[in-house]
């Protein structure tokens, strides 16, 4: 069969290569097998072509079916998804040619599947398939030239395309269908496509692409997907010619030569521009464009004058048509004419030019004829411009047609000075405007009058003054002294119109004083018009003079003392019989310049000024007007003064809040007193609010005011503002009025804390000191401050009085101890008492087995709570105090006042020790077995140990009696502890007479969960107790028959595995973890189901996760990481596997470590104990009291797997770890020499040893 499928791979090749038939059918021993289309006919890969396969069989041989397969000539196998599996009824078959497969000789091998003597035979035929490349080109109508079919472009049929070698020569050739489309075969190779473009008359067709116009154009037919579309479009053309219009008349006339250069725009009929191009050297460009209607666009060059002149007029852009295979011409015109614009102006000071402030002038005719041209008349706008006027180049004629109308005398001034008409030639394009100016003079004379009456005006019988000059300025020029003549007159006086100043020259030494115009002012301005302005009289008359002193009298005196400054800028009324003659105003040191006044009698009068917003009016204090008699000559003074007095109300409000403020709700209080002291006084005034809360307006002078509050008798009012509780206390009042002082008071209520604590610590000095001794207040204070005396008392009793002794309110400590009174009146002074808490009742163990020599030595059973020590910061000396003497009670005095509502004034505490009593015995029968026992006490505080003197006598008259006594330095006796406080009792037995013998130990008096007893490698047993309250304690050693035998267990924390996966840990190769894991977990069984070499832990049924650890060194090294696991305690999400971290949190770890702890003693794996089965130990309290090891372990895998823990009756989560954390620490090795029982649990046998290992399993 190889050999055949051989031949038949190497027969394709060549008829491939040589362009040969291959067999259309093959034969083998049984089946003929044929297909069509015949070869040498190829087949595409673009997935559209097929082969139809036809066979028939003769063997005689019973038929189970066909397979027919499609060899890929790629990999020589055949195509795994185009294999079928045919029934033996089956003689033909359509295969369609994958898309892309791969070109060259596929093969289609059929294989006849028999039976024969019950051995299944193949019988196989082949029939060779030569698959090629598909080059499909695609013709289509490129609408708009881009060379991209897009919607809307159909394909072009019956295009003929040829594709032909790189050399030229033709391979294929083939017409587009319907489509526009043609397809060819052709191995994968470089070649050229050529389209025939169709000619004949409308036939303007032109290619865009690919490539642009190249025609023919390379491709490269690859294996697969080889398509092309070739774009063509019929085009029409569009030539547009630039000329220059000199006259401007729209049509291209004779001489009128085209304009280079210029930028054209083709736009479709939406703005959106098709193209642009540059006109050349004749001025014209032509577009090739799809068939349609444009605009035509110029662009005109920037900063000329150029104007549009036709086709249509000045219209930018103008509309075409262009229509296929056709030109469209379109010639447009342009010119540039000169334009100007004139401009009229009043040339004031008629110097030709137009200077700041000389104005346009509308309404003015001006008469232009262009050259050869007509006269037109332009009149100038509101803005003194013509409109523009647009005409030839060339020079024009300009008349200026000045207005005749009476009162006028206008004078041209330029250009060209007077001379109207002028002449002025224009340029091309915008010429300059073109400025004409005119002016009218103004022509007036002076006249100088003695006026006797001083009105300013020259009345009948005052006569001229001969020889007096003036001093005259022009509108911006320069001075010209003129002089009266005989009849008080100066000479005409001609220049522009406009603002002259004229300066009455008086004479010196005399008393002139000039009247008008325009009053005194001197030199004074007229506004001289253009034309004759007539005589102008200037008055003059002899007077005094009067300086006016204005000052700010402070104190309200009436007299200016030092320190008074003047005021500047008062206005004051200089009046003659009724008629006010001028007014002057004071100037910065409070005095107007001297007045002159003709000689007469005045009344000065004081204008008050309007006080500026805020401020008050001023108060006369020397009279409002004042009388003087002005003399000829004569320089007089008047004093004027005023003051502004500083105005005030006090203002009392209940400040609620305590805050500082007034805010909504805190009323007014009325009735309430404030002394108030003004500047400089030494005696206060009393004033009382009245209904609104304010007491009336106080007045008084500028400066610091001192303000004391009167608080009403007998009631806790507190002042909150202004300047907190300072009282009395100074304001600075300005001058006017200062408003409203709010004065806020408030009645506060506080809160007072404190803590009640247990005294565990021995205070430095003996109990019942009314003061700590000198040199030891330090050593109280780091008492204070030890965690062990910070342990709160819950439910007990605190009570606080006033300052006379009634009780305010009760108290009861929370759970930390913590107590606290809301609420409370602001008081200088309380007391707090607490209320002793009750003795606990616990169980006194039996005094019998105390020998009657030693009952009298031993304490009396313990009492319950003692008062040792209360401490507060608001002692009345305003320091600490720590009271001793009388510890049930504080005194409590406050210094300082509150500054906000319920403000907290803590730290008031209290401290009780509550005593216990620790003894026992040592059997009878074992004292004649041991020779001056001893049992050593010692007493540790968060793990440093302290040797108790009073407990290592021997016991009592040697009758085995043995009392822990009090300390010198805590005389009371045994103070009692707390659970996980870090202080306990340690009591070890004596030695053992012999190894034949071991120690048993009784405890009474205290639960189990605060005893821990282990065994120590000489045998001795120490004994750790935590002290409650009251706690009276007897502990009781004997000695029993027999070795000491180990039947502990161990176990360890999650922590104690991270610490014992070090290799060196106890000695043992590799370690505890990486040496004995493998070991422990070889055979591990779960649920009855083997795990090889497998920790799991978790959910027990299929809708439950677990997580596993493998023995290899990785898994190890990840569960190493993954202990131990702390976080919130929850189950399982999904499996893990070699985890480092669970959604679980801690249960998870302590499962683990709980598994750990029974595989490891299961198979004797312990260090230090031949191990015991740990999961049949027993829990001896909690909520599991009774359940194995191995049943809590059940409960947890089913919990961290996803069960509610409320399935078993457990309240949360967290309760099953501290469950599991228990048991950990139970028989934890803190010591390789030493045993630890923290008596949670109890062993499932007696004394003996250990039974041989066994696999581990759950449960």
């Amino acid at each position: 069969m190889r050999s055949l499928r051989t031949l038949a791979t190497v027969l394709c090749v060549l008829m491939l290569v040589l362009g040969a038939v291959l067999p259309a059918a093959a034969t083998s021993r049984g089946i003929c097998l044929s297909r069509d289309p015949s070869p040498p006919d190829a087949v595409g890969n673009d997935g559209t072509y097929t082969v139809k396969l036809d066979w028939s069989t003769t063997l005689g041989t019973t038929c189970t079916g066909y397979k027919l397969e499609f060899i890929d000539p790629s990999t020589g196998q055949p195509m795994a998804s185009q294999t079928q599996t045919l029934s033996c009824a089956t003689t033909t078959y359509t295969w369609t040619v994958p898309s892309c497969a791969t070109p060259g000789c596929w093969y289609a091998k059929l294989t006849l599947l028999t039976n024969w003597c019950t051995k299944t035979e193949e019988d196989i035929a082949q029939v060779g398939i030569i698959v090629l490349p598909v080059l499909k080109v695609c013709k289509f109508n490129d609408l708009n030239g881009n060379g991209t079919q897009e919607t809307g472009e159909g394909g072009l049929s019956g295009w003929t395309i040829i594709i032909r070698k790189t050399d030229g020569t033709q391979v294929a050739t083939g017409t587009t269908d319907s489509g526009g489309c043609v397809k060819f075969l052709l191995p994968a190779d470089s070649y050229k496509i050529e389209e025939t473009i169709p000619t004949g008359s409308g036939a303007c067709w032109v290619k865009t692409g690919p490539q642009g116009s190249t025609n023919p154009f390379p491709f490269t037919v690859a294996n697969c997907n080889n398509n092309v579309s070739i774009g063509n479009w019929q085009a029409g053309t569009l030539t547009v010619c630039k000329f220059n219009d000199l006259n401007g008349n729209g049509t291209q006339d004779s001489g009128e030569g085209g304009l280079s250069g210029w930028t054209i725009i083709i736009r479709k009929m939406d703005g959106t521009q098709v193209t642009t191009g540059t006109t050349g050297s004749n001025g014209c460009i032509t577009f090739t464009l799809p068939p349609d209607q444009y605009k035509v666009e110029e662009t005109i060059p920037t900063g000329s004058c150029w104007v549009k002149t036709g086709p249509q007029g000045n219209a930018n852009p103008i509309t075409t048509t262009v229509t296929a295979c056709s030109t469209t011409n379109i010639s447009i015109g342009n010119w540039q004419p000169a334009t100007v614009r004139f401009y009229k102006f009043n040339d004031l000071n008629g110097n030709g030019t137009q200077d700041t402030g000389e104005p346009a002038i509308p309404n003015w005719q001006i008469k232009v004829t262009p050259p050869g041209g007509t006269v037109t008349t332009l009149t100038t706008d509101a803005n003194g411009y013509t409109t523009y006027i647009t005409g030839p180049v060339g020079n024009y004629s300009v008349q200026d047609v000045i207005p005749t109308t009476s009162g006028t005398c206008w004078i041209k001034t330029t250009p060209q000075g007077s001379t109207n008409p002028f002449t002025v030639a224009l340029a091309a394009c915008s010429n300059p405007d073109i400025k004409i100016g005119n002016w009218q003079p103004a022509t007036f004379t002076l006249c100088k009058f003695n006026d006797l009456n001083g009105n300013g005006t020259m009345d009948t019988g005052e006569t001229t003054v001969a020889n007096w000059q003036f001093k005259v300025t022009p509108p911006g020029g320069t001075a010209t002294v003129y002089t009266t003549a005989s009849n008080g007159k100066t000479s005409a006086i001609t220049g522009p119109a406009g603002n002259w100043t004229i300066e009455d020259m008086i004479p010196q030494g005399t008393c002139w004083v000039k009247t008008g115009p325009q009053g005194s002012t001197n030199p004074f301005t007229m506004n001289m018009v253009a034309c004759d302005n007539g005589i102008v009289n200037v008055g003059n008359q002899q007077t005094g003079a009067l300086t006016i002193t204005k000052f700010n009298d402070l104190d309200g005196d009436g007299v200016k003392d030092n320190g008074e400054t003047g005021l500047a800028g008062w206005d004051f009324k200089i009046e003659q019989n009724g008629v006010l003659i001028k007014t002057v105003t004071t100037k910065s040191g409070g005095s107007t310049d001297p007045c002159t006044l003709p000689v007469g009698s005045y009344k000065v009068t004081e204008v008050i000024p309007q006080p500026p917003q805020g401020t008050c009016p001023w108060v006369p204090t020397t009279g409002n007007s004042q009388n003087i008699n002005i003399t000829n000559c004569g320089a007089q003074t008047l004093t004027f003064g005023n003051w502004q007095p500083a105005t005030f109300k006090i203002c009392k409000f209940n400040d609620l809040n305590g805050n500082g403020t007034q805010e909504t709700g805190e009323p007014y209080l009325t009735g309430w007193q404030f002394k108030v002291t003004k500047p400089g006084a030494s005696q206060s005034v009393t004033y009382t609010t009245g209904a609104d809360g304010c007491t009336d307006v106080i007045s008084g002078p500028a400066g610091s005011w001192t303000i004391e509050d009167v608080y009403p008798a007998g009631q806790s009012w507190v002042k909150t503002t202004p300047q907190g509780t300072t009282n009395p206390f100074n304001v600075t009042m300005v001058a006017c009025d200062n408003g409203s002082i709010k004065v806020g008071n408030w009645q506060p209520t506080i809160t007072i804390t404190g803590h009640k604590y247990l005294d565990v610590q021995p205070w430095p000095w003996c109990f019942g000191c009314s003061q700590p001794p000198s040199g030891t207040f330090g050593c109280l204070v780091t008492d204070l401050n030890d965690p062990l005396n910070q342990q709160g008392q819950a439910g007990v009793t605190i009570v606080l009085h006033d300052k006379n002794n009634n009780v305010i309110g009760t108290a009861v400590t929370d759970s930390n101890g913590y107590y606290h009174f809301d609420n409370v009146p602001w008081s200088a002074n309380y007391t707090v008492v607490e209320a002793i808490p009750q003795a606990p009742d616990v169980p006194h163990p039996s005094e019998d087995t105390v020998c009657p020599l030693c009952k009298p030595l031993l304490t009396a059973q313990p009492g319950g709570y003692e008062p040792t020590l209360a401490t507060t910061t608001w002692h009345p000396n305003g320091q600490s105090d720590m009271d001793c003497a009388t510890p049930g009670d504080l005194l409590l005095t406050f210094t300082q006042p509150p500054t906000a509502p319920n403000q907290t004034f803590g730290g008031n505490n209290f401290y009780n020790t509550c005593l216990g009593r620790i003894w026992g015995t040592i059997c009878t029968d074992s004292l004649a077995l041991l020779q001056n026992p001893v049992v050593k006490v010692e007493k540790v505080v968060n793990g440093v140990v302290s040797a108790w003197p009073a407990g290592n006598s021997t016991p009592c008259a040697d009758c085995g009696t043995f009392i822990v006594g009090a300390l010198a330095n805590e005389p009371q006796g045994i103070r009692s502890t707390q659970a996980n406080s870090g202080v306990f009792y340690r009591l070890t037995s004596p030695a053992l007479p012999s190894a034949d013998y071991h120690w048993t130990v009784t405890v009474e008096g205290i639960p189990q969960c605060n005893v821990t007893t282990t065994t120590n490698e000489d045998g001795t047993v120490t004994v750790e107790l935590q002290i409650d309250c009251g706690a009276d304690i007897k502990v009781t050693f004997c000695l029993a028959k027999g070795g000491t035998k180990c039947f502990l267990p161990v176990t360890l924390t999650q922590q104690d595995w991270k610490n014992l996966s070090d290799p060196n840990t106890l000695g043992i190769p590799g370690g505890m973890v990486y040496n004995r894991f493998p070991i422990a977990f070889a055979n591990f069984t779960f649920y009855g189901t083997p795990y090889k070499n497998t920790l799991i832990a978790g959910g027990v049924t299929t809708n439950r996760y677990h997580l596993a650890f493998g023995s290899t060194t990785g898994s190890i090294t990840r569960l190493v990481s993954f202990l131990p696991q702390t976080g919130p305690c929850g189950k399982l999400s999904f499996n893990y596997t070699d985890p480092t971290t669970t959604s679980a949190g801690v249960l998870a770890g302590e499962v683990v470590a709980l598994t750990m702890n029974v595989a490891y003693n299961d198979m004797r794996l312990m260090p230090r104990t031949p191990g015991y089965d740990l999961e049949l130990y027993t829990l001896k309290e909690g909520l599991f009291k009774g359940k194995t090891v191995g049943q809590v372990l059940d409960i947890a895998n089913r919990v961290l797997g996803g069960d509610p823990p409320s399935w078993y009756g457990l309240p949360d989560c967290a309760t099953l770890v501290q469950m599991l954390q228990a048991i950990n620490a139970n028989y934890q090795m803190s010591d390789i020499k030493m045993f630890t029982d923290r008596g949670y649990l109890t062993p499932n046998a007696s004394w003996g040893p250990a039974k041989p290992a066994h696999t581990p399993h759950v449960p």
